[in-house]
């Protein structure tokens, strides 16, 4: 009987403590919509990202820093175009949302191992919190790494802007890739805008 009495005991803590293990690490529904509704997968990217105030004073002018990062999605929308809907963050400047497309030149030898590359010329309208829009254009190869993913690099310069951007020029580097069958997309870039 003692035998019994210690066995189910043993049992009990067993199940209480998978109970408490479960509240404690299992994420509510509340947490599981707040992940998938974020397109950035690293939480430090994302405690980063909602530091940047959604308000920024623009310089009267000069020369700025200019390194953001965007995420979100990407999908074919014919044999030669693809469309973007993103969200991210200049660092210490100000948080946006984009929509951009991309046309995409017939494929050419330029990716390591004797992979073709797909060139495009690919607009992004980067919108800040306030409504300003700063619109930026990148030239690219996009490399095949797998049957539905691309690894892109090129360089982007300003188009236009309006409200705070107007009269922004502006040029640097990026590099990112899209999974075209997660239909995900992730971009980064460097380089240096300039206020008028």
């Amino acid at each position: 009987m003692n035998s019994i009495f210690r066995k189910t005991k043993g049992l009990i803590c067993v199940l209480a403590a998978i109970s408490i293990a479960t509240l404690t690490f299992i994420p509510t529904t509340a947490q599981v919509r707040q992940k998938e509704s974020n397109d950035f997968g690293n939480d430090a990217v994302v405690r980063e990202w909602l530091e940047i105030p959604n308000v920024w004073n623009a310089p009267a002018k000069g020369k700025v820093p200019f390194h953001a990062l965007m995420s979100g999605s990407a999908a074919f929308t014919s044999a030669t175009t693809v469309e973007f809907y993103t969200t991210g963050y200049v660092t210490d400047l100000f948080r946006f949302t984009t929509s951009g497309i991309a046309f995409l030149d017939p494929p050419t030898g330029k990716c390591p191992g004797a992979n073709n590359g797909i060139p495009n010329i690919h607009t992004e309208t980067l919108t800040a919190a306030s409504g300003d829009e700063l619109v930026i254009q990148m030239v690219n190869v996009a490399c095949p790494t797998g049957p539905f993913t691309f690894h892109g690099k090129g360089h982007w310069t300003v188009l236009s802007g309006t409200g705070r951007f107007q009269n922004v020029t502006g040029w640097g580097t990026n590099e990112g890739g899209a999974d075209f069958e997660g239909g995900t997309f992730v971009m980064g870039f460097t380089g240096t805008l300039t206020f008028q």
